[in-house]
Formats: structure tokens, C-alpha cells, sequence
């Protein structure tokens, strides 16, 4: 009896549990791979203005590193700075240039600003250039002649590279 007993305590000291490790890293492995890929490293901020309704819209691409121009229904702001006020729908008179009815002096000179500040840095890390990117940000019960007078200003500042800001409307 006590060989048979010695052959299951010895059998029961084998069938001890032991970690596999290997099985462990392929899983974690995966899980970050799955993590990284599916993570977005985008910077672009999007603002959230009041009274500000985006459209919405279905899309699969990522928005891009861009000039952030807003337009709501009380103005036009480039990086904060509102350049134009909207009243009643309109673009108010004073903002538009006396000789081109589409023209809006002073989004202009503030696009034309930071087209030049992007220049300067240019100068000193020729890695960045000026690539005349623009996410526009628009309530979307604006009228469209109002987005076409700030769409050719933007345009005769050199920013011909125009995204629209939209909200997800996939489902």
C-alpha cells in the first residue's frame, strides 16, 4: 500500500498548477496593438460656442492640424478673435469693403497675420510650411451668401484648403 500511496502523492505534486506566460504576452500584446490603433492622436480641438449648431454629416476621414475659423450667428472669429460681426443674418456694412461687395476687410488682414506668423516659424524650422489649411466651424442655419463672402476672403488669403466642421451624423 505504500507504493501505491508514494506513486499519488508524487503524481499529485506534478499536476501542480503552473503559470503560462506565454499565452499572457500574446494577449497583452494584442490588446495593445487593438489600443494603439484605435486611439486618435488628432490635436484639432473643436469649439463649443453657444447658440452654435453644427450640420451634421457622414464621413470617415479624420480632420486634419487647420486654422480654426468660427462663424456664428452673432460673428466670424478666427482663433477667438471675432474679425465681423453678423446681425440679423447679415454681415454687417461696415465689416465688407467698399469695392468688392464679397470682400471682408478684416478676416483678410487676420488670415493674412497668421499666413505671415506661420512664415516667420517656417524660417526657423523648415519643417513647417504654410499649407493654407482652414477648418471652418458654421452654425448651420447661416445663410450661404454670408459663408460665400467668407469663403473668397479666405481664399484671396491663400487659404484655398477648406474643411468643414460637421457633427457625426452616423449612426
Amino acid at each position: 500500500m505504500s507504493i501505491i500511496h508514494d506513486i499519488v502523492r508524487k503524481s499529485q505534486k506534478d499536476a501542480g498548477f503552473t503559470l503560462q506566460l506565454t499565452a499572457m504576452v500574446d494577449m497583452f500584446t494584442i490588446m495593445i496593438v487593438f489600443l494603439l490603433k484605435s486611439y486618435d492622436t488628432s490635436s484639432l480641438e473643436v469649439k463649443n460656442v453657444d447658440g452654435l449648431v453644427l450640420p451634421a454629416s457622414i464621413t470617415a476621414s479624420t480632420p486634419n492640424e487647420a486654422l480654426l475659423l468660427l462663424v456664428s450667428k452673432k460673428g466670424v472669429f478666427v482663433n477667438e478673435i471675432k474679425v465681423a460681426t453678423i446681425d440679423n443674418g447679415k454681415i454687417l456694412e461696415s465689416d465688407i469693403s467698399k469695392t468688392d461687395e464679397d470682400y471682408i476687410d478684416n478676416l483678410f488682414k487676420e488670415l493674412n497675420k497668421e499666413a505671415k506668423k506661420i512664415e516667420e516659424l517656417s524660417k526657423k524650422n523648415p519643417e513647417i510650411k504654410f499649407d493654407g489649411k482652414l477648418l471652418m466651424q458654421a452654425d448651420k442655419e447661416l445663410d450661404y451668401s454670408i459663408l460665400r463672402k467668407i469663403l473668397y476672403t479666405a481664399t484671396m488669403a491663400g487659404y484655398g484648403d477648406l474643411r468643414l466642421a460637421a457633427l457625426d451624423g452616423g449612426g
